[in-house]
């Protein structure tokens, strides 16, 4: 197994995406966080994907369907003391944090504490599980930043463009991944739509997020507006990629690592 394929099942292609659009939003929201609130990020969305993962095992039974589940199956033991041990590492940070992004942190951490309360004991048939992910995922990488300025309304703009550009990510992925979730008895937004409205919502998001890009890039034409905006367009740009031209990336799982690094898009913003 090369690094490259540890690197995904491990998550950390995952992790790394966060902390790029941790400080993507700090760059927008024009503060700085520290290194000790990167490291946080970091630890906490590892700890949430594979956490999210280990417990999707639970439904797979003895033989997941994918090589990701598979694999924390296989290293449940060793991922579940990862999980403690970075669990410990963020205790001991966070009293090196701003006691204001201690807060917000705490009110996001509950959230997903009771997200994974009720994909535990519910059970539902049907839940919009991507949404919601993605919504937490940009509130996550969002919060740092976000609990240290006073953004503007154009800012909403952005985080709500983000979270529809996670949205889509995951949606794209799942739609393709129907037969593969419905044996293992995981439940998905494509499931619950079926094929064809899944197509809609999926064409619908894509042009409307392009619109409003596109929009943004006419109203507020400053060179700082234009380079955020221009990010996004990239980050959109791979998924649409992705989406139309699905007989090159449905090779070798090539969807999977070009949708989560398209989340890494935002990482070149750091030479700001």
């Amino acid at each position: 197994m090369g690094f490259l394929r540890k690197f995904q099942l491990l998550n950390l292609d995952i992790v790394v995406g966060a902390v790029l659009n941790g400080i993507f939003f700090a760059v927008c929201f024009r503060t700085r966080i520290t290194w000790f609130t990167l490291l946080t990020l970091a630890i906490a969305v590892w700890i949430i994907y594979t956490g999210d993962r280990l417990l999707d095992t639970r439904k797979s039974g003895n033989m997941p369907d994918t090589p990701r589940h598979r694999f924390h199956q296989k290293n449940k033991k060793w991922l579940l003391a990862g999980i403690s041990v970075s669990a410990l590492v963020a205790l001991l940070v966070i009293p090196l944090l701003p006691m204001v992004t201690v807060m917000y942190g705490l009110g996001l951490f509950f959230i997903v504490l009771s997200y994974f309360i009720f994909l535990m004991f519910f059970k539902p048939i049907f839940f919009p599980k991507e949404p919601v992910i993605a919504l937490l995922y940009t509130c996550g990488v969002a919060l740092p930043a976000f609990s240290l300025s006073l953004p503007e309304g154009s800012m909403f703009i952005i985080i709500l463009q983000h979270a529809t550009l996670a949205f889509l990510n995951l949606l794209l992925i799942s739609s393709h991944e129907v037969t593969i979730d419905t044996k293992s008895g995981h439940h998905s937004l494509a499931i619950g739509l079926g094929k064809k409205r899944t197509e809609t919502v999926l064409l619908v998001l894509f042009w409307l997020l392009f619109l409003s890009i596109l929009i943004n890039l006419i109203v507020y034409h400053e060179m700082f507006s234009f380079m955020i905006q221009a990010t996004l367009l990239c980050m959109w740009g791979v998924l649409f990629m992705i989406k139309f031209s699905w007989g090159y990336f449905k090779k070798n799982d090539r969807y999977r690592t070009w949708a989560d690094m398209a989340f890494w898009i935002p990482g070149w913003i750091i030479w700001l």
